[in-house]
């Protein structure tokens, strides 16, 4: 029995995600703020590198689920729909929504950009669902 205690001990701990330490979070407030930067004088691809280092930084500390994540897939979203590449942006958008559908529920108004920037990018692909995804909003 102490053994299954301790197995089931051991497995719970590596499974539950790792909180950021103050120093991770000073990090990737960072990393994020020089994507900002990087963004305003529209150097895409430095601002995307470090956004992935960061992303993958959260992603192997911290859930999927957390707002710093959601962020920086929305900024991720940006650089690629400002460059006009679309069809790359859609997947960090959905990616996005689902993160701020997790944490504030999915009639939550607080979702509404997330919905809408997504609805916008499928608009963008001429994709037959972006008039659905409107009416939502409406």
């Amino acid at each position: 029995m102490r053994t299954f205690v301790a197995v089931f001990a051991v497995v719970a701990m590596l499974s539950a995600p790792v909180r950021l330490t103050a120093q991770d979070v000073d990090e990737v407030g960072a990393l994020t703020r020089r994507v900002d930067q990087l963004l305003q004088v529209d150097r895409y691809s430095d601002a995307l590198s470090i956004a992935q280092r960061a992303l993958a930084m959260l992603k192997a500390r911290y859930s999927e689920d957390d707002f710093h994540n959601a962020t920086l897939l929305k900024r991720v979203a940006e650089m690629y729909a400002r460059q006009g590449r679309y069809g790359d942006a859609e997947p960090f958008e959905r990616r996005s929504l689902a993160v701020d559908e997790h944490m504030f529920g999915a009639d939550n108004f607080l979702i509404s950009n997330s919905l809408l920037r997504l609805a916008d990018t499928h608009r963008l692909l001429n994709e037959a669902d972006a008039e659905a995804l409107y009416n939502v909003l409406w």
